[in-house]
């Protein structure tokens, strides 16, 4: 009988916890802004000449964002803009003067964007399909658990759908 006893009690605190734990308090907030607070994107212009000669040119872009955690916890995907497509670097893509081979390499701070012009005979030119203006997008999903797996994430188009992005 003592253990009854000791187990109705139980049971009556369990339940008296559950009820008031739950309880809400205080007013709802505002709602908050739409997307997923876990995946950030960034659009970068490059509207000065490159450094370097030909065949590689390669531009520094400062991200203040890019730190250790961006770095280390996360997935780090960067796009081009050919004038019709986002395209994944790193990628290459077909030209009169050439095919050009777009990558990139970051260290804290620091992305270094770079192409490389494999030349079809004309010589080397640096092309101002290249040289001047050009705009790239950064999509930072921190943790990695949280990409989708049915998301391409070559296609821009889809990855900003499927995390609700704006360009």
């Amino acid at each position: 009988m003592k253990k009854t006893i000791i187990k109705i009690t139980g049971l009556c605190f369990l339940l008296a916890t559950i009820i008031t734990g739950c309880k809400k308090d205080g007013a709802t907030g505002p709602a908050g802004a739409n997307g997923n607070a876990n995946v950030t994107q960034q659009t970068f212009t490059v509207a000065t000449a490159w450094e370097g000669t030909s065949p590689e040119k390669y531009y520094f872009l400062t991200i203040p964002s890019l730190n250790s955690k961006a770095l280390m916890g996360a997935v780090n995907i960067y796009y081009s803009w050919d004038n019709i497509n986002w395209s994944a670097l790193p990628t290459t893509v077909g030209h009169p003067t050439g095919l050009y081979s777009f990558t990139y390499t970051m260290k804290t701070d620091t992305v270094r964007l770079s192409w490389l012009l494999s030349t079809n005979g004309s010589g080397g030119i640096i092309d101002p399909y290249v040289d001047g203006y050009c705009r790239y997008i950064n999509v930072v999903i921190i943790p990695p658990a949280m990409i989708k797996p049915n998301t391409n994430h070559h296609n821009y188009a889809e990855v900003k759908e499927a995390y609700g992005l704006n360009e």
